[in-house]
């Protein structure tokens, strides 16, 4: 099912995630996470350790096209999915402890 040295899960098992386990256990959280952290039209938004791009793609949805939206995970195997179900947002390859952008780039940061 995948590396657990490295933290890569196979494609196969981001299959799975995204069709069982989102829907039963996450996607209820994507409304409640937005009001949380209070994501507004036009923001720019990064979505650290975004999956399969569930809430990155909810909060593409939510800010419109005045804002940009980023998801980034260490997994390709989950980006793969990600970027399969959206081309509005920008997809990276990249740990969360060494993030490749500026301090101050993002005006609101959810995971």
């Amino acid at each position: 099912m995948g590396d657990g040295e490295t933290g890569q899960v196979s494609e196969d098992a981001a299959k799975i995630y995204e069709e069982v386990y989102l829907p039963a256990l996450f996607q209820e959280w994507c409304p409640r996470v937005l009001e949380a952290a209070k994501v507004k039209s036009g923001h720019h938004v990064i979505d650290v350790a975004c999956g399969t791009g569930a809430l990155t793609i909810a909060v593409a949805e939510h800010i419109g096209s005045e804002g940009t939206v980023v998801g980034i995970d260490i997994n390709e195997g989950m980006l793969k999915i990600a970027k399969s179900k959206s081309s509005s947002v920008e997809w990276f390859n990249a740990p969360a402890e060494a993030l490749p952008f500026d301090d101050g780039h993002f005006d609101c940061v959810v995971s």
